[in-house]
C-alpha cells in the first residue's frame, strides 16, 4: 500500500479571489459599451427600473436635446435656450408616445423630412412648435 503526503498550500490555493464587477451598456438593445464599472446619472427626474439582470434607465426630458443649447454657462444665461427653427428628419423614423402618454412634440417651428426618408406617426398626436414660437 502506498501513501501520499498531502501538504496544505494555503486556504485559497488554486482559487482566484479577484472579482471584477462590470456593466455592459445598451441603447435600443444595441451594445455600446462593456466593462464599465460605474455609471453616474446627472440631473433630476431620471427613472431606474430593475428587471432581473437588466436595469432600464429613463432619462428625464425624453430623447435628447433636439438642437437645444444654452447661450451661456453661468448665471442667468445658463437658463436661456437657443433653439433651431427647423428640425430635420435624416433617417426613417417612427414616432409614438411612450406607454401611458398621449402625444409627442418638438420645439421646432418646422419639421423637414429629407428626400427618400419616411416619418411615420404610429400613434397619438405629434405636435410641432409646442411652445408656439412662430
Amino acid at each position: 500500500m502506498a501513501f501520499t503526503k498531502i501538504e496544505p498550500v494555503g486556504l485559497n490555493a488554486g482559487i482566484n479571489t479577484t472579482f471584477v464587477s462590470a456593466v455592459g451598456i445598451q441603447s435600443a438593445s444595441a451594445q455600446i459599451g462593456t466593462g464599465i464599472t460605474q455609471i453616474n446619472f446627472v440631473g433630476t427626474g431620471n427613472q431606474i427600473t430593475s428587471r432581473g439582470t437588466t436595469v432600464d434607465v429613463s432619462i428625464a426630458g425624453g430623447g435628447g436635446g433636439g438642437g437645444e443649447n444654452t447661450v451661456g454657462e453661468t448665471g442667468f444665461l445658463k437658463y436661456v435656450l437657443s433653439v433651431a427653427n427647423v428640425g430635420v428628419v435624416e433617417t426613417n423614423s417612427t414616432i409614438e408616445p411612450v406607454t401611458g402618454d398621449d402625444f409627442t412634440y418638438v420645439k421646432f417651428q418646422e419639421v423637414k423630412v429629407n428626400d427618400n426618408v419616411d416619418l411615420t406617426i404610429a400613434a397619438g398626436d405629434f405636435i410641432i412648435d409646442i411652445y408656439d414660437l412662430s
